[in-house]
């Protein structure tokens, strides 16, 4: 009698409804943003053109995150609380991972002989690290996530930036190497890079460095991304996404 009421026991606690994870159970769209830098790679604290790609991916950051929880009702998650904090790149994607994002967006500043403004998205496996990732599942809903942005930043920023279009992350100097990002390898959820500038620009400078333009980037990833959220099923009202569980298509 003893040993049945103990695996009763036992088969209760294995079995019985986890209300901690109920209660935070995501309901409408949550969206991570990653300022990039400063991580192992890089500090982005170089000067160029009378700034530097940190303090670039950090206001514009706090900007996106101001419109679309204020314009667009999106929840959002930072990987970082303030500019300088030094966070691991396979831990900004692990961020976006536990908060169940619906899409985690890097942003970061390039520099080279180029202008305006690029889409990364991670279009095969590799190894980083140890890890071998990402998961088809990420490459294709990255692949979608990336058109949606394309079209949102081009309705905004056409005209001000040069499109660079969307590319492959063995685009980049790490994927050509390795087949993706780290950020990409380690993500179970859709993810994408944004080189909003070339900082060795001098017109890309300029125009990031004002608050106009940090602005302009802002609503042009915002509505980017809203179009994406919108694929995904989540319904909105009078322009801002209810908390509520998308509808699959």
């Amino acid at each position: 009698m003893i040993l049945v009421c103990v695996c009763a026991a036992f088969i209760y606690i294995a079995n019985r409804p986890n209300h901690k994870h109920l209660l935070h159970k995501k309901l409408g769209p949550v969206i991570c943003i990653d300022p990039g830098h400063p991580s192992e790679t890089n500090s982005a604290r170089i000067m160029q053109n009378g700034t530097n790609e940190l303090t670039m991916n950090w206001e514009v950051a706090l900007k996106l995150a101001s419109v679309l929880e204020k314009r667009y009702g999106v929840k959002t998650v930072m990987t970082k609380k303030s500019r300088d904090q030094f966070v691991r790149n396979h831990t900004r994607a692990i961020i976006g991972n536990e908060s169940e994002a619906d899409l985690t967006i890097h942003l970061h500043c390039d520099c080279g002989p180029s202008r305006g403004f690029t889409i990364y998205y991670p279009n095969r496996k590799g190894k980083l690290e140890g890890k071998e990732g990402p998961p088809p599942h990420v490459i294709r809903d990255s692949h979608k996530a990336a058109y949606e942005l394309h079209d949102g930043m081009c309705a905004v920023l056409l005209g001000h930036l040069h499109d660079r279009g969307i590319k492959g992350d063995d685009n980049t100097r790490i994927g050509r190497v390795k087949g993706t990002l780290t950020v990409s390898a380690y993500s179970e959820v859709p993810t994408l890079t944004v080189e909003m500038v070339f900082l060795s620009s001098r017109h890309d400078a300029v125009f990031i460095k004002s608050e106009a333009g940090q602005e302009m980037m802002a609503q042009a990833l915002a509505k980017g991304i809203a179009n994406f959220l919108t694929t995904l099923g989540y319904k909105t009202e009078k322009g801002k996404f209810l908390n509520e569980p998308p509808i699959r298509r």
